[in-house]
């Protein structure tokens, strides 16, 4: 072992050693639960039956939208394309897309709206960020 990597070994040792005095763990769980407060506050959540045809189209600009769709089926048209969608789907609309729903059955949607941005978790990419095999996406 190398003079260079016995001092790197040194020293993370001891800064651990440092960190793990100076941490109170009532402290970390305090912050954790005010971050997940402050997520909270970011998402708002809506149930919305729709029964009929959208004759005008939407924009969101204050943040993404994630519709569940409970149940019902129809066509979600944006400037990117048409998505047919039916019970149990998700659809992902990105902030300032433009959008109407075109329901073929009465659908009833639970809506998140978030002021950032939707992602896939990390656990369900890969290192390379694609989806991995046990996503439960397709």
């Amino acid at each position: 072992m190398g003079i260079a990597k016995r001092i790197s070994s040194i020293f993370q040792a001891k800064s651990n050693a440092a960190l793990d005095k100076l941490e109170d763990p009532r402290q970390t769980l305090d912050l954790s639960y005010e971050q997940q407060l402050e997520n909270l506050t970011k998402v708002r959540r809506a149930v919305a039956d729709v029964d009929r045809r959208m004759d005008y189209f939407y924009r969101n600009a204050g943040g993404d939208e994630l519709l569940f769709v409970h149940e019902g089926s129809g066509t979600l048209e944006t400037a990117f394309g048409e998505i047919h969608y039916r019970a149990h789907d998700y659809l992902v609309i990105a902030c300032g897309t433009t959008y109407r729903l075109q329901p073929a059955a009465p659908t009833r949607l639970v809506v998140h709206e978030s002021r950032g941005h939707i992602t896939i978790p990390k656990k369900f990419r890969n290192e390379f960020g694609q989806l991995a095999e046990h996503a439960p996406y397709y």
